[in-house]
């Protein structure tokens, strides 16, 4: 698999830091193993295409460069051809033991070699911070050292996504037993110190912690055994309805109808229930408190247990951060997730730290885990507070395997982070540089970007593809893995730095139920340089060597084997696969050295444009002419460098070389000071051919060529092909391919142009195989534009694309063999590829929208696109989506016009004489004032009572005053006596009610209206404003006589409703006056409606018909256009307890807590 977090940053990051401590064994290849150096890809097509391909005997490994410039080969590796480790990689046969060493591949950046040479130099006094997406402590291998220190020496969540506020604070009564964040109530251990007796207490949901992988699963376990209970659930039921019609053989009485009513609803309500079950997860409850020493954190998770003995807070082993004691603790035995917990602000802040992949894990392992049976050793940490990392910690290095593309390179806040941590604490920062190949300028920020950082590509050996990978045949080199990113940046800058093994089998969380898997990407890569990187320091910490992030880089960069020979190559694989035992051996020759780093800034003379780290030659006009560009180099030392010691007397001569002088030339000489200084560089790229070239203008020491190129210009140049035919198509015929095999094409993309058309036509093959065709164009100010596909064939075949771009500038077209795809296969692929250029056509412009009769306020979605595919069908180009440009567009439908003239001069107010008139705005403005009065307090209540009471008198029959009088007690909060509040709210609905002349109302409805008599529409509005009212003082007085009956039966439990009552309702005189109520109800309004509905739930609930009740609660609930009401919910909680079905009350409290949170995220 590919690392996919690369591309998409995870959302839970933390850090972990662990000790890189020494291990007691190695694993060791035989020496058939030997280093993967390099075969060129041409020598390798050749063998494939004259049918000599394989771990044949005479496939040989040749010695390359480690850089443009001679240099010493006991310091590069370089070697000859001839026997020794170096001889072969070829000739093996993989065994137990060398099948174990390609899972974690070390012999192939020379860790193995150092290790035997240095036994003592493993790792001791290395510190890493690994910055990624957590780490489980409890994984395979991450324990302990091998000499039994804790291996994983902090743990910080950097985003709050698992923080919980514990800022409530409550006391403990006699019996030890506190109320949790979520109501429920929790027994604390005695045994536990508490001196202020104050405990925080909070609640998380746990699939809030969890990953999506891990939430599935569990939540695939737990609906299993819900289920169980909700299938026996339902037979209790099915046998109820059948006892009951066992019973009652004819069905006429009503009561009984409603009963059996009631019978099947239960069966229906839980039949659906199965359909729509979504769990929220269980709910946590968090204590926290001060020991006297420390901040101590226990867990209840009786959630998550079927047993109720089990997860008990008073059973929790109290953690604390983990960096005091370094303990862990594990949710439950179901999902095997393993937390750590740290305290901040006083307590009132918790954060449970989870890992949000197995991404970190695996990275974990690359870097730092020991097992003492295979005998590795690895360090890790994650930080991104650089400063706490260097100062808390001791830190050395950074690892951070993941990123994204970005629109400036080298750039921003992180960036400068960045720079301090290298610069001024001398921390060494390795970074993934991604997995967004094989076009160029697909390197991610900040590891293929960043200058201070050490940007790693991901390699694959041989071994690794046969024993990791697991192939039929592995390919007989080593090479990049296809999907590796590549440079330049958009300045010019190679990109990558090294590469190294970008796969690996290594330990993953628990949860995932295995110990180790395979992983692969640049992710993997970067632990794996870093890994090496900490057996550097540890021996440069113990001969006294002062370890500088600038000599490590360039001892890696100088000593790295490249891979491949293509000057070109050096944008996929930087400067080569790295070699941990050859960069000891230049650190331990240039101790004598400066430590610095060569800042390179580039401008092109005689324009204005921001300095850049190299020269990208992309677009047609840039090649057309010969430029000459300015370079400024500047040597930094670290912060608080001696200026008398080391600044003074720096003084470098240097010759300047050119791998091209017919293309780039550069002086001679330089002699560079502390202070910098400038040169310029002539570029020509005019004879050049289409297609791609790089250079390099590089410096060497020339007291010490021995030390390899000081700086390096990288000079970059895609000269496009331009597409002169009408119409505009461009063919390339016959390209050959093997794994592996990647072939560009740059286009210089005809002005007026916004998507292209290609089709790609296969041959001459036997096994599947998979392709990946990319395109990439740069513009000014914005990210790389980037499409990508991945295309698999399993027989010859045609494929076609289609794809935006933006016209007049340059585009690279990549297509690439994935080098898994044909492994094992003498044949080669043949590939025909032909690009097609649509220009502007306006008969290919397209409306997609629908206007519908819709109200005012509505939002119409539709498209805008243009372009039409040549190889679509004509259904296709009715869909927005299928034409190759496409916008999405909205429109809201505005509100009608207002008739402000209709019935002006009609109102029957004018018949009313002034002292009339007059007389009603003061009654109306009195009863303003009282809906407008407050009641939260006693005296305020008071005080609207005498209003209401004046009014009344005032105003005995008229009903908006009595209906403002009933709807501001029914708004009162905080009553003291519920009961005689339920009294008064009964007597203020039955004045509404006494005002309305209800048989005038019924006779009025009875009869149709003209719809164009203005007046007889004024007289049906305000009988509809009458019979709201009425319905309202209805609903209202029903609601209080049921609250009544509750409150009075839990006073006075002999008076309540027996259960045998639901076939009887009318079996007590106060049961007569609420059926009366709502039977008078029931004659204007639909009952079952979201407004009226809840009396139609209280009355079901009352005769015992809770099936009924519930199914129309939840009908209620559906149909309300408002977001639902706690209350109501509360309602279906207490009605499904009281049913018994305690599966599906254990699911409604989850969700209260995620509908209804008791406080909002801290983030």
């Amino acid at each position: 698999m590919q690392n996919a977090l690369y591309k998409r940053p995870c959302c839970s990051t933390s850090v972990f830091l662990l000790h890189f401590l020494p291990s007691s064994l190695v694993i060791t290849a035989p020496k058939a193993l030997s280093d993967p150096l390099s075969i060129t890809r041409k020598r390798r097509r050749n063998r494939i295409l004259s049918g000599r391909i394989g771990l044949s005997s005479d496939c040989r490994i040749r010695a390359m460069p480690c850089s443009s410039i001679e240099t010493n080969t006991s310091i590069c590796g370089g070697g000859g051809g001839g026997g020794g480790d170096n001889d072969s990689l070829l000739n093996f046969k993989l065994n137990q033991s060398t099948f174990l060493a390609s899972l974690m591949p070390k012999r192939e950046i020379g860790a193995d070699r150092f290790i035997e040479a240095h036994p003592h130099y493993d790792g001791r006094s290395a510190l890493i911070a690994i910055f990624d997406s957590g780490v489980d402590p409890a994984a395979a291998g991450l324990q302990v050292t091998s000499d039994g220190k804790p291996k994983i020496l902090d743990v910080i969540d950097c985003t709050g996504s698992g923080d919980v506020d514990t800022s409530k604070v409550v006391k403990a009564d006699p019996d030890g037993c506190i109320c949790g964040a979520s109501g429920a109530s929790l027994i604390v251990n005695s045994s536990w110190k508490n001196p202020s007796g104050d405990w925080h207490v909070g609640y998380k949901l746990v699939y809030e912690l969890f990953t999506d992988t891990l939430t599935s699963r569990l939540k695939k376990e737990r609906k299993k055994k819900w289920d169980e209970k909700n299938q026996e659930e339902i037979a209790k039921a099915l046998k109820h309805i059948d006892e009951f019609d066992q019973k009652h053989k004819k069905v006429d009485d009503a009561n009984l109808k409603r009963t059996r009513e009631d019978l099947q609803n239960r069966v229906d309500i839980l039949t659906k229930q199965a359909e729509s079950y979504d769990d929220k997860g269980p709910i946590i409850d968090a204590v926290v408190w001060h020991d006297g020493e420390v901040w101590r954190v226990a867990l209840d998770t009786q959630s998550f247990e079927d047993d109720t003995e089990c997860g008990k807070l008073a059973d929790f082993s109290p953690l604390t951060n983990y960096r005091i004691e370094r303990k862990y603790g594990v949710f439950s035995k179901l999902d095997a997730c393993s937390f750590v917990v740290n305290v901040y602000d006083e307590g009132n802040i918790l954060s449970i730290v989870t890992d949000s992949s197995p991404h970190g894990t695996h990275v974990a392992g690359i870097a730092t885990a020991f097992h003492p049976k295979v005998g590795t050793n690895l360090i890790l940490f994650a930080m991104f507070l650089f400063s706490l990392a260097k100062m808390q910690h001791k830190c050395d290095l950074i690892n951070m395997s993941y990123g994204e593309p970005t629109l400036l390179p080298d750039y921003g806040r992180f960036v400068d982070l960045v720079n301090e941590a290298v610069n001024k604490h001398r921390l060494i920062f390795v970074s993934s540089a991604g997995n967004s190949g094989p076009a160029l300028s697909t390197v991610g920020a900040p590891g293929g970007t960043s200058s201070s950082i050490i940007g790693v590509g991901a390699y694959v050996s041989p071994a690794m593809a046969a024993g990791a990978h697991s192939v039929v045949e592995p390919p007989c080199e080593g090479l990049e893995y296809t999907w590796s990113s590549r440079g330049p940046t958009a300045d010019g800058d190679l990109g990558v730095c090294i590469s190294a093994p970008g796969g690996a089998v290594a330990p993953v969380p628990t949860w995932t139920l295995q110990r180790r898997m395979l992983m692969n990407g640049t992710s993997m890569a970067s632990p794996s340089a870093c890994g090496g990187v900490a057996l550097l320091i540890s021996a440069m910490k113990a001969e006294g060597i002062s370890v500088s992030p600038y000599t490590v880089r360039q001892a890696l960069e100088t000593t790295s084997i490249p891979v491949g020979d293509l000057p070109e190559d050096k944008l996929t694989t930087g400067q080569g696969l790295m070699q941990v035992d050859k960069a000891y051996e230049y650190i331990q020759k240039s101790q004598s050295f400066p430590r610095v780093f060569y800042q390179v800034k580039v401008t092109q003379s005689g324009k204005s444009t921001p300095a850049a780290r190299g020269v990208y030659l992309r677009d047609a006009t840039a090649c057309q002419q010969s430029a000459e560009w300015t370079v400024q180099v500047d040597p930094k030392f670290h912060d608080n460098s001696s200026n008398f010691e080391e600044l003074v007397p720096f003084e470098e001569c240097i010759e300047l070389r050119s791998s091209g002088k017919a293309v780039v030339r550069a002086p001679e000489y330089l002699l560079l000071t502390h202070n910098g200084r400038s040169f310029n560089i002539v570029v020509d790229p005019t004879s050049l051919s289409d297609g791609l070239h790089y250079y390099e203008v590089y410096a060497i020491d020339c007291k010490a060529p021995w030390r390899g190129p000081l700086f390096r210009i990288p000079v970059t140049i895609t000269k496009p092909k331009a597409v002169i035919n009408r119409p505009p198509l461009i063919s390339f015929s016959r390209m050959s391919f093997v794994p592996g095999h990647i072939e560009r094409r740059y286009i210089e993309v005809p002005l007026g142009a916004t998507w292209i058309e290609a089709t790609m036509r296969t041959s001459g093959f036997d096994t599947t195989r998979r392709f990946f065709v990319d395109t990439v164009q740069l513009c000014p100010l914005r990210r790389p534009i980037k499409w990508e596909s991945v295309v698999t064939f399993s027989s010859p075949a045609v494929k076609s694309f289609a794809f935006p771009v933006v016209g007049g500038r340059t585009i690279e077209l990549v297509i690439a063999q994935y080098w898994l795809s044909g492994l094992g296969s003498h044949e080669p692929t043949t590939v025909d590829f032909e690009v097609k250029i649509p220009l502007w056509n306006y008969k290919n412009f397209h409306f997609h929208f629908g206007i519908l009769n819709s109200p005012q306020g509505s939002v119409l979605l539709g498209a805008i696109s243009y372009g039409k595919l040549s190889y679509h069908s004509k259904e296709d180009g009715k869909n927005p989506q299928k034409n190759p440009v496409s916008y999405q567009i909205s429109y809201i439908v505005p509100p009608n016009k207002v008739d402000d003239d209709r019935g002006k001069g009609s109102s029957s107010t004018c018949s009313k004489t002034v002292s009339e008139r007059l007389e009603e705005e003061i009654r109306d403005a009195k009863i303003k004032v009282l809906g407008s009065l407050k009641q939260d307090t006693d005296e305020e209540r008071s005080e609207w009572k005498k209003l209401s009471v004046s009014l009344k008198s005032e105003y005995p029959k008229y009903t908006p005053l009595l209906a403002k009088i009933l709807e501001s007690l029914v708004s009162q909060s905080d009553v003291g006596d519920k009961i005689n509040h339920d009294k008064e709210v009964v007597d203020a609905a039955n004045d509404v009610i006494d005002s309305i002349d209800r048989d005038e109302l019924a006779k009025y409805f009875s009869l149709k209206r003209d719809p164009e008599d203005d007046e007889a529409e004024k007289i049906k509005k305000k009988m509809e404003t009458s019979r709201d009212q009425l319905a309202d003082a209805l609903y209202q007085k029903g609601l209080a006589m049921a609250e009544i009956e509750v409150l009075e039966s839990e006073q006075s439990p002999s008076s309540a409703v027996a259960e045998d009552t639901k076939d009887a309702p009318d079996s007590s005189p106060e049961v007569d006056l609420f059926e009366e109520n709502f039977k008078e109800l029931k004659k204007w309004v639909d009952m079952k409606s979201s407004k009226y509905g809840i009396l139609f739930v209280l009355r079901e609930r009352r005769c015992q018909r809770l099936g009924t009740a519930l199914k129309v609660l939840n009908d209620v609930i559906q149909d309300n256009g408002e977001l639902p009401k706690k209350k109501l919910y509360k309602l279906k909680l207490s009605l499904l307890d009281e049913i018994g079905w305690n599966h599906l009350v254990k699911m409604e409290r989850q969700w209260m807590y995620v509908r209804f949170p008791t406080s909002l995220p801290l983030f």
